[in-house]
This record gives C-alpha cells, sequence and structure tokens, in this order.
C-alpha cells in the first residue's frame, strides 16, 4: 500500500499541486454560473498565486546554489555608496617562513689498498654491509611512503564518492524543489492571464 501511495501521491505531488490549483481557480471561477467579473477574479488571484510561486522558487534557487539574500544584496549595495563614509582599518601582522625536509647520511670505510689484503677484505665487506644497509633503509622509506601514498588516495577517493553522492542528493534536491515550484506557477500564471484577460470572450463562449 505504501509504494502505491509514494507512486500515486508522494512522487508527482509537484504535479498535484499545480493541478488543484488550476482546478480550484476554475471552480471558483464557475461556481456560481460563468460571468466576466467572476472569471477575472479567480484569473486575478490566479496570477498573483503564480507570481507569488515563482518568486518562491526563484529564492529556493538562489539559497540551493549559496547566493547571498536578496535583502543582504541591497545592504550590500547600499554599503558601497560613494556618498558614504567610510572607516579606515590599518592591521598589522606577522608571519613566519620555514623549511622542512628530512635527509640521510651515509659513511664507508676507507679501503687502504697498501695494507694486507685481509685487511682490504674486512673494508670491503664492511662497505657491502653498509651498503646492504643503505638498500634496507631506501626500501624501507620508499615502502612507507607507498603506504602513506596509497591511504591518501584511499581517503581521497572515498572523499570524492562522499562529494559525488552529496552532489547527486543535492541536483535530485533541487529538481524537485525551485524548478518545480517555478513551473507550477508559471503554469497558474499561464491561466491566470488568459481568464483576466479573456473572461468576455470566455463568458461568450460559454453561452
Amino acid at each position: 500500500m505504501r509504494q502505491y501511495v509514494r507512486w500515486l501521491v508522494i512522487e508527482p505531488r509537484f504535479a498535484w499541486i499545480c493541478v488543484a490549483g488550476l482546478g480550484l481557480g476554475v471552480a471558483c471561477a464557475f461556481a456560481y454560473g460563468p460571468s466576466e467579473q467572476s472569471i477575472r477574479i479567480s484569473g486575478m488571484f490566479l496570477q498573483l498565486g503564480g507570481i507569488v510561486t515563482v518568486v518562491w522558487g526563484i529564492v529556493s534557487t538562489r539559497q540551493f546554489f549559496g547566493l547571498p539574500r536578496l535583502r543582504d544584496g541591497l545592504r550590500a549595495w547600499w554599503a558601497r555608496a560613494p556618498f558614504k563614509s567610510r572607516k579606515v582599518v590599518i592591521g598589522v601582522g606577522s608571519g613566519q617562513l620555514g623549511f622542512f625536509g628530512e635527509g640521510h647520511a651515509y659513511s664507508t670505510f676507507p679501503v687502504d689498498h697498501s695494507a694486507a689484503i685481509d685487511d682490504q677484505i674486512k673494508a670491503l665487506e664492511r662497505n657491502i654491509a653498509l651498503v646492504h644497509e643503505r638498500i634496507t633503509t631506501v626500501h624501507s622509506d620508499a615502502r612507507t611512503k607507498h603506504d602513506e601514498l596509497k591511504t591518501k588516495v584511499t581517503e581521497h577517493t572515498g572523499r570524492l564518492k562522499e562529494l559525488d553522492t552529496k552532489l547527486m542528493n543535492d541536483m535530485r534536491s533541487f529538481g524537485t524543489s525551485g524548478l518545480h515550484i517555478s513551473g507550477i506557477g508559471a503554469a497558474w500564471l499561464f491561466l491566470g492571464t488568459i481568464m483576466g484577460s479573456a473572461s468576455q470572450e470566455i463568458v461568450k463562449w460559454l453561452r
């Protein structure tokens, strides 16, 4: 039952509101028989309702895009008037400049070619051990950087998915609020203009 109510009432609710407003305007015009005055008055109310609804839709659209309210815009425009005096405020600030980085220092054992062969071999073995230590350090640093970058990429991907979901929800909300409200106002304004401008012709046509 809820699915039928959602499909039939909730989802097309803006269409039902539009049809209800149009039907109410026509019903009021012909409630006590068609007359030029009743048709013109009903058309006037439809026009007023359409204008208010269109303005409501425009305000909702401005709020959706984060634009300032009209009152705030007018206040800011008036504050920028050339003939108004302004206070000049001078501020003193300070800043710091820093450098950050990291480095590694390596050392080697010198090989005395005039020394005995055993001493030279021992020096070379020590240097080989140092080379292995450097390789291990570089590999460890590279692995750490890789893990950090992988974590950042994962977090960035998650934030992008959240932003994408939020944007889709906002666009869906925008499509079901400001645009539909303005569409309702346009329909009411259209019928109200016809009823208000051609009330005599409508009465003659019905008679």
